[in-house]
């Protein structure tokens, strides 16, 4: 997968649209990424990532690889951390053409 240069800042906040086996995509400044992710292995979370999460960034690594935290429903860090990784910039889909009169 290829890096995609990003500016992420520290407590920046990724909104999840979409969730894979190994990967996330996310909304950073109104540009959906996919990341591959990996939960903290040391305090593994107590349940599964989802489309409408909200996660903070912790520290801006570089590494390329960006530590996160998961917030709840008030915004509050649940102690649930992920690493992102690998970011690549997902195309924009064009919208519906509209389908006209289907009637004879």
């Amino acid at each position: 997968m290829e890096q995609t240069p990003l500016s992420i800042q520290p407590q920046e906040i990724l909104m999840v649209k979409a969730v894979e086996p190994w990967h996330v995509v996310v909304d950073i400044q109104r540009v959906f990424y996919r990341a591959r992710y990996r939960a903290d292995d040391a305090a593994p979370p107590a349940s599964p990532l989802q489309p409408g999460d909200q996660l903070i960034v912790t520290h801006v690594s570089p590494e390329a690889r960006t530590p996160v935290e998961r917030l709840d429903r008030q915004g509050q860090r649940d102690g649930c951390c992920y690493e992102l990784s690998e970011y690549q910039a997902v195309p924009e889909q064009a919208p519906p053409k509209p389908r006209g009169n289907v009637w004879p």
